[in-house]
């Protein structure tokens, strides 16, 4: 059977010169091959950007192929990964594109910012993906991860936590922890404390007449049970 061997955009634009000295010294884009039809237009223009490759074209109406600024717009986004997405921003801001989204610390744990170059192409530049789901994060301001009592929790805002079961596949959603009521005075103080029962075979009076058990709830003499492990 097969399969796919990659995936490759192809961007049309108004002018391929003008905008390849965009990518250039926006994203170190490099020309590797370039085909021109006789009449002059430019077919398309292979680039190498990082690891991946990036197809530009010329507009050419006829064939529906159109740039952005004809249709008024994209619905397409680019994700454009990089170690400094600061600095990649600030140089595409150089050379001509305009900010949509400043770049900040995302609840998923990476640095996302989205710029639009001088042909209308829409680009999301963002930190490097470890895998398809984070298991710890600690860049982010609302994403976090820490060990309390077993379970890891990951925090995704502060009045919301999402613990991760240390032994189901699932995740256990739950509200930020609260401390259980206390039980009243008068049980505490009517009969013994559970956690240490009288040996056996002593003379206590409460080992040779046992009592009725009770359910265990906060009015019965029952330990209350800890608190939730918070993060």
């Amino acid at each position: 059977m097969s399969r796919a061997l990659g995936l490759v955009p192809h961007l049309f634009v108004k002018d391929v010169d003008v905008s390849l000295s965009f990518y250039g010294r926006a994203f170190g884009a490099v020309e590797l091959f370039r085909s021109v039809l006789p009449n002059g237009v430019v077919l398309f223009v292979e680039l190498a950007v990082g690891d991946a490759r990036l197809l530009v074209s010329q507009e050419i109406p006829r064939l529906d192929a159109l740039a952005p600024s004809t249709l008024g717009g994209t619905p397409m986004l680019l994700t454009l990964e990089t170690e400094d997405p600061d600095d990649l921003v600030r140089r595409a801001v150089f050379a001509g594109a305009r900010v949509e989204a400043p770049v900040e610390e995302m609840f998923f744990g990476e640095r996302y910012g989205r710029i639009v170059d001088p042909d209308g192409h829409r680009w999301a530049l963002t930190t490097k993906r470890s895998g398809s789901r984070p298991k710890t994060s600690t860049r982010g301001r609302h994403a976090r991860s820490d060990v309390c009592g077993g379970p890891t929790c990951w925090t995704i805002a502060p009045w919301f936590r999402c613990a991760a079961s240390s032994t189901g596949w699932g995740r256990r959603c739950c509200t930020p922890s609260r401390s259980p009521k206390s039980p009243p005075p008068s049980a505490t103080s009517s009969s013994p404390n559970p956690a240490t029962p009288s040996p056996r075979g002593t003379s206590s009076s409460a080992s040779r007449s046992p009592k009725p058990r009770t359910p265990r709830n906060w009015s019965s003499s029952a330990r209350p049970r800890a608190p939730p492990p918070s993060c």
